[in-house]
C-alpha cells in the first residue's frame, strides 16, 4: 500500500471513533434528559398531592369551624327565643 492509502485508512479509523464518541454522547444527554424531565414530573405530582391534601385538610376544617359557628349561632337563636317568647298565661297584643 501507498503512504497515502495508509493514512487514508488511518483518518477513516479515526473518523469511525470519533462518530461513536459522538453517538454515545447523544445517547447519554439524551438519557440525561429524559432523567431530568422524569424526576421534573414526578416532583410536580407529589407537590400536587401534598397541596392537594393540605387543601382537604384545610376544608376540613374549615367545615368543623363552621359546623361550631352554626351550632353556637343556633343556641343563642333558641335562647332569644325563649326569652322574647311570650310565657303562657299572658295576653297576645
Amino acid at each position: 500500500m501507498t503512504p497515502f492509502e495508509t493514512e487514508f485508512l488511518a483518518i477513516n479509523a479515526a473518523a469511525l471513533w470519533v462518530a461513536a464518541a459522538a453517538l454515545v454522547a447523544q445517547v447519554v444527554i439524551g438519557a440525561g434528559q429524559i432523567a431530568v424531565v422524569w424526576h421534573g414530573i414526578r416532583s410536580m405530582i407529589a407537590s400536587g398531592q401534598a397541596r392537594a391534601c393540605e387543601h382537604d385538610q384545610r376544608h376540613e376544617e374549615a367545615m368543623r369551624k363552621y359546623d361550631q359557628r352554626h351550632e353556637e349561632t343556633m343556641t343563642a337563636l333558641r335562647a332569644l327565643i325563649t326569652r322574647t317568647a311570650p310565657q303562657p298565661g299572658t295576653p297576645n297584643n
